[in-house]
């Protein structure tokens, strides 16, 4: 079962609890862009390991459920960082090929209102 890694980056303003959706909303109308230099580095940096997620993530409670699978919350054994988990079954070639595609994209994107893919495991 193929797994993913990610997490949301909404965040909470200490000062007033309200949600804020980006690092230039919190510094002002100052907006920074990366080049697509720093999108390919982005993605050599996502690591893909082999072996079962469980010897690396202590399984929490079912946070949700979808057509390819479920997410669960994960604490990272060694570090303690929680992370959203994306747990799918392969039950088809067209289903796992899908999913690999859904990964490259996604080592792709690094935006303020998108999840950031942390790693992979198969």
């Amino acid at each position: 079962m193929p797994s993913l890694l990610h997490t949301s980056s909404r965040s909470r303003s200490k000062s007033s609890g309200k949600k804020t959706n980006s690092p230039s909303e919190q510094r002002g109308s100052r907006r920074v862009r990366a080049d697509s230099s720093d999108t390919v580095n982005r993605a050599r940096l996502i690591p893909h390991k082999a072996g079962a997620i469980h010897n690396h993530y202590s399984m929490d409670k079912e946070l949700g459920q979808g057509s390819y699978g479920r997410v669960h919350k994960g604490t990272k054994i060694e570090t303690g960082a929680v992370r959203a988990v994306k747990m799918v079954l392969k039950r088809s070639v067209e289903e796992i090929v899908q999913f690999r595609k859904e990964i490259k994209i996604m080592k792709l994107l690094d935006h303020p209102n998108i999840v950031k893919l942390f790693e992979t495991f198969e």
